[in-house]
């Protein structure tokens, strides 16, 4: 028998390994909501934290753009029901803030409600990208749901020079398309009988009560999109001959101006 430091050899012990079963894998640990995920995840990835990678190209390109919403509390809480609020998304790193702007005798001081940081959408599990803002989305901040519900000029213009879903006119009348045409006589008659003054023009209210009538679902944006390219004179009423003309006519390519 041979020794060997003082201990006696045996035979060896013959480990059979199971190549079919995958080593297990450590679990993402959940977001506390101190700081930025980002920085929350460099602690997890690596022993001395990194910061996090920073995209430069993207933030020369889109420095200083921020789409700008106007919004307000979905809330049942009737106290807050006045309560305005500016959700702006800076295209340049994917950020969001909002901020509560002062009211006078409200009840509420205003100010800051979130830092600008990334969130995530509920629905996707990923962070807000920007073509999921639109008027009429309704979002989720800190388990606080927010309707939008205007957006500035220059939101609006950057959404259709870029053809965000909501602002691509001719997404829009594409899928109008084919119930306009089966049905082209009867919406002329019904806009006409709406438009009491006969100016060949309705406002944005009597426009979506015609679209509803005919089961056409189309959002807030998109609503504001056909009334900018259709409201020649900018004076908030479509000229809906037009529009059914461009709906009904060959296939219809929507250019935004600049």
């Amino acid at each position: 028998m041979e020794f060997n430091f003082g201990l006696k050899k045996t035979d060896p012990i013959r480990i059979e390994m199971n190549d079919g079963v995958d080593p297990p894998k450590s679990q993402l640990p959940h977001y506390s909501g101190f700081g930025s995920e980002e920085d929350s995840l460099g602690s997890f990835y690596h022993l001395v934290p990194k910061k996090p990678k920073e995209n430069w190209a993207k933030f020369l390109q889109n420095d200083k753009k921020n789409l700008r919403f106007l919004a307000m509390l979905e809330t049942g809480h009737p106290e807050d029901g006045n309560r305005l609020f500016i959700v702006t998304y800076e295209l340049s790193n994917d950020a969001i803030n909002v901020y509560e702007p002062p009211q006078r005798n409200s009840g509420n001081m205003g100010g800051k409600w979130m830092e600008r940081t990334h969130v995530k959408n509920p629905a996707t599990g990923e962070n807000y990208r920007p073509h999921e803002l639109y008027v009429g989305a309704t979002m989720e901040f800190r388990k606080h749901k927010f309707k939008l519900l205007e957006a500035d000029e220059f939101t609006l213009r950057y959404m259709e020079r870029n053809k965000y879903p909501n602002s691509d006119l001719t997404l829009i009348i594409s899928k109008l398309k084919d119930k306009f045409r089966q049905q082209s006589g009867m919406i002329r008659k019904t806009f006409k009988a709406i438009d009491k003054d006969n100016s060949a023009g309705l406002d944005a209210k009597e426009f979506r009560a015609v679209l509803e009538r005919f089961n056409f679902d189309l959002t807030d944006q998109e609503v504001i999109s056909v009334m900018r390219t259709f409201d020649p004179d900018a004076d908030g009423t479509v000229r809906y001959d037009e529009f059914v003309d461009a709906v009904i006519g060959p296939d219809y390519y929507h250019t935004p101006a600049n």
